[in-house]
């Protein structure tokens, strides 16, 4: 992936260029080789949020775990889709989702194979599952930035974090690379996040977010220590120079919306779904 494409086509602050074509390099080099940054920019996807009533939350939990997630799996095996995750919201909240399926795409995007699947199983569900739900959203969008490092925890804490962008997309981009990127990669450097991954809404028009940040966190520790990882990577950071400039410089460029703490339920056993319900 090239990190620097808002700077080339000039849509970006000086201040945010230099330390996406310096600083951010010295960062990336501490991770090691088990850090990759994903080399598909733009690759496609689909973001579902599923509502239900809070007293059909375990009953879909179940189901959204066993049936939604097997779905999306078969799928990946026969190459309609080229990954998936599964997220739910650990706590009931009517201003949030409750639960978030990730649907990536193979090179090219979504293929006609998809779209006739999507008439047999809106959003990727069965008629019994979109009967416990209250409503569904859809938001396509771009991978714009992605990093993870090995060995990937059994049980990760995800965050869910939405932007709106106040600014052109590029120029936002460029902002991530000069400030948030080297953020994130200092809290993988510190052990806390297996992974991170940033999206762009493809249509983000009327959209309640641009963009979408999902951090997974390697354990309940590593996200209770959030606090004290974030101080002291912003405090090594103030050392250098460009991401100082931009930290004590940035102007507005997004809002912050309400964050999601999830877990990643297509990784739970079988036994773990809940019961039988479905």
């Amino acid at each position: 992936m090239d990190d620097n494409i808002a700077c080339r086509h000039g849509v970006a602050r000086r201040s945010f260029c230099a330390w996406g074509l310096a600083g951010g390099t010295i960062l990336a080099a501490g991770l090691g080789a088990t850090a990759v940054r994903a080399a598909t920019a733009g690759a496609s996807a689909i973001v579902f949020t599923y509502h239900a009533l809070p007293g059909i939350r375990p009953l879909a939990h179940a189901a959204l775990a066993r049936t939604l997630a097997a779905r999306l799996r078969q799928w990946q095996a026969e190459g309609v889709i080229a990954g998936s995750r599964v997220l739910f919201n650990r706590h009931a909240d009517a201003d949030q989702w409750d639960a978030m399926a990730l649907v990536e795409f193979p090179a090219g995007g979504a293929s006609e194979r998809w779209n006739a699947l999507e008439r047999e199983f809106p959003a990727g569900l069965d008629g019994h599952v979109l009967g416990l739900l209250g409503a569904v959203h859809t938001v396509p969008v771009e991978l714009a930035r992605r990093r993870s490092q090995a060995p990937t925890p059994a049980r990760p804490v995800v965050l869910a974090i939405p932007y709106q962008a106040l600014v052109p997309a590029g120029e936002y981009l460029a902002y991530a690379d000069a400030y948030a990127i080297p953020q994130f990669d200092g809290w993988m450097k510190e052990g806390a996040l297996s992974q991170y991954s940033l999206w762009s809404a493809s249509y983000p028009a009327s959209r309640p977010w641009t963009h979408l940040l999902l951090l997974d966190y390697r354990s309940e520790q590593a996200l209770a220590e959030r606090d004290a990882v974030v101080a002291k990577v912003r405090a090594e950071l103030k050392n250098v120079p460009q991401w100082r400039a931009v930290s004590e410089n940035k102007a507005k460029v997004r809002e912050e919306k309400q964050l999601v703490v999830a877990d990643d339920i297509a990784q739970l056993p079988a036994a773990e779904g809940g019961s039988r319900h479905d």
